[in-house]
């Protein structure tokens, strides 16, 4: 049977000390609170004839409430595993008894330390393994080690040897008697059954290396030369500027694609309708269907008095300015020369789509604007004359924020859907800024006899998540607001939840997903909006995958082999916090000089976000050094240097020592 006795050392500028005593290890390792570096490793069996505490296994073990306010959660298991053992409070007057612990200058009588000289003269070193390994009990009381900071007279033990052996001893005493062992294996088998589960789940479906191929041959879309005048063999989408260079894509690279064989041998020539054609109408790369119409929408804004002028500045008429997209800007007026186009939609709070955020951070609703573009050419070539009439119409002008061209595909042999969105935003300082968009999974997922089995083992794996939950609920009714505290109990309950919003977005996204689907519709088919909700459901999936296997370190922490890891980290963990706050101080001051400094003319510092990723990257050895001191000569070279010593050469290093 293991105890716990706990004692507040608050008043001496200690931790409250955490003492696991059992058969086999019979020890207590006490630290300096201000500092957390090891003070003392001390016999329980010399405290136990100090103070006359009676410490026998078989002592009747005090109600959990008599804890005061020493640590309790003895390094459980990250999962929010239970903590074996029961509690008691060493006597008040113990540390008066045993003044060995007290702080330095301590006017209490100090107790002799029995040590033992190592190579270096340092002391103490060979007692490092003594009682660490399961089946090695300590035959007679073990020495105890202290550091020169302690008064304790007699020969001191290294700082950095008595911190690593304090580190293994603690390491140590997290191994669990018989009967705990027992019940964490248990613990541990029904949750090697739940990741188990998880990863076949998320992993048998999604495990095809063709999805990636799929989506690539959607995607090199963007990758094809677009025709331009004057001439330029390297413009493709991702080199759009204007409008100008946006409607030569549309005509010269997308139509083409789409419509004339050009993505699969450029032949249109050959009976497009012949059996086994790879020409046939509506589709792409010869194997992939184009499902209903290909659309190609706008969102606008309305022109305003520009509001802030300054007074030097002398203009007549007054000027007029095109904000930002938002909903409160939006129009949804008529306009076009000669035909003109009108809205689809009434108001942006009347999208039914899934909203979409830019690279450059703007959100965006459903296109205010449509034109559709039927999936098949016809002989009278209606296609590619609405393409060449958007140019005429003026399509764009100065009220349009940005263009979207959106297209779905089916691949019947891979029996997954692509979902394709390019977009072309005009923002206030002009010219055009090219972006897109490719979602790549099986939206339509229960039908084969496989996706019932899978469903099943969903199923049982939603039980499990609400099993566990179950188990931590009187938890926290125990430990209320204290039961945050603990990092491993707050990751493991997000854990939980966070599958539980993954289920209610899969059940959103079952039913948001189109039941009927023509594929040859002349309709806009919106598949892009499930397909972005399965996708994000994904992400949250991914997370999940991440912490899920994690959290075996915690259920596997009763091992010596990996309480010692476990222990570590602990230990480490008040060190990291402050490094962590210098390191985010300095990656802000960087962030916001580098911005200052090169943000107008380098696209990787435009603003405060882009300019930290920029960072992060740099201390991995991936920078532009010549983009810096071609910006700026004098300060480029500077700025750049003073990051790499302060960051690269000192931060990383204390991280890594």
């Amino acid at each position: 049977m293991a105890h716990r006795y706990v004692s507040d050392l608050s008043e001496d500028g200690m931790e409250s000390v955490d003492l696991k005593i059992n058969a086999t290890k019979r020890f207590m390792v006490v630290r300096d609170a201000d500092t957390g570096r090891t003070l003392g490793i001390e016999s329980v069996d010399r405290i136990a004839a100090e103070i006359g505490l009676d410490v026998s296994d078989d002592e009747e073990p005090a109600s959990a409430s008599a804890v005061g306010r020493g640590r309790t959660d003895g390094g459980g298991a990250a999962g929010g595993g239970p903590v074996g053992g029961s509690s008691r409070v060493l006597p008040p007057g113990w540390l008066d008894a045993y003044p060995s612990f007290r702080k330095p200058h301590s006017p209490a009588r100090p107790l002799p330390i029995v040590t033992e000289d190592d190579d270096d003269g340092s002391g103490g070193g060979g007692h490092a393994g003594h009682a660490m390994g399961p089946g090695s009990p300590l035959r007679g009381p073990m020495p105890m080690y202290a550091s020169r900071q302690l008064n304790a007279g007699g020969r001191f033990m290294s700082q950095r040897k008595l911190d690593v052996l304090a580190t293994t001893i603690e390491a140590a005493e997290q191994e669990a008697t018989p009967g705990e062992a027992r019940r964490k294996i248990k613990e541990m088998v029904i949750y090697l059954l739940f990741v188990t589960l998880f990863s076949f789940i998320v992993v048998a479906d999604r495990n095809d290396q063709q999805i990636f191929f799929f989506s690539k041959a959607i995607e090199s879309l963007t990758e094809q030369p677009v025709i331009v005048s004057p001439p330029d063999a390297h413009k493709t989408f991702a080199g759009i500027e204007s409008a100008g260079d946006m409607y030569a894509f549309l005509e010269t690279t997308l139509y083409p694609m789409l419509y004339e064989a050009g993505s699969f041998d450029g032949d249109a020539t050959f009976p497009q309708n012949a059996a086994g054609s790879a020409n046939a109408p509506g589709t792409i790369w010869g194997v992939s269907n184009i499902v209903g119409a290909v659309r190609i929408g706008q969102l606008r804004v309305r022109p305003q008095p520009c509001a802030d002028v300054p007074p030097e500045l002398v203009s007549s008429p007054p000027p007029t300015c095109y904000p930002k997209y938002s909903e409160e800007v939006e129009s949804t007026a008529s306009f076009g020369r000669g035909q003109q186009f009108n809205a689809t939609r009434a108001a942006a709070g009347e999208s039914s789509e899934a909203a979409f955020t830019s690279i450059t951070g703007v959100t965006y609703p459903e296109p205010a604007f449509a034109v559709l573009l039927p999936n098949a050419e016809d002989e009278a070539g209606s296609v590619l004359a609405t393409i060449r009439s958007l140019a005429t119409r003026k399509f764009v002008d100065l009220q349009t924020r940005a263009v979207f061209i959106d297209a779905s595909f089916h691949n019947f042999m891979l029996d997954r859907q692509v979902s394709l969105r390019l977009v072309v935003e005009f923002p206030e300082s002009g010219g055009a800024i090219p972006s897109h968009d490719v979602i790549a999974l099986r939206l339509f997922q229960y039908y084969r006899g496989s996706d019932y089995v899978r469903a099943g083992m969903e199923i049982v794996l939603m039980l499990m998540v609400f099993r566990f939950l179950a188990l931590e609920v009187p938890v926290i009714r125990r430990l209320r607001f204290t039961y945050f505290a603990s990092a491993g109990r707050l990751v493991h309950t997000s854990n939980l939840l966070m599958f539980i919003v993954v289920w209610a977005i899969r059940l959103a996204t079952f039913a948001a997903q189109p039941s009927h689907v023509d594929l040859h519709s002349t309709a806009y088919v919106d598949m892009r909006s499930p397909m972005a909700m399965a996708r994000f459901s994904q992400d949250l999936n991914s997370i999940n995958a991440f912490f899920t296997w994690l959290k075996l370190f915690g259920y596997l922490s009763f091992m010596s082999q990996f309480s010692l890891l476990t222990t570590t980290l602990n230990r480490a963990a008040a060190q990291l916090t402050g490094f962590a706050m210098v390191f985010a101080m300095v990656m802000f001051a960087a962030s916001q000089a580098f911005m200052l400094c090169f943000g107008a003319n380098l696209f990787e510092y435009r603003n405060m976000t882009s300019s930290f990723l920029a960072l992060i990257r740099a201390l991995l050895g991936d920078f532009s050094f010549e983009d810096l001191r071609r910006t700026n000569r004098f300060l480029g070279p500077i700025l750049f240097v003073v990051f790499v010593v302060l960051a690269v050469f000192v931060l990383l290093n204390m991280f890594i020592a």
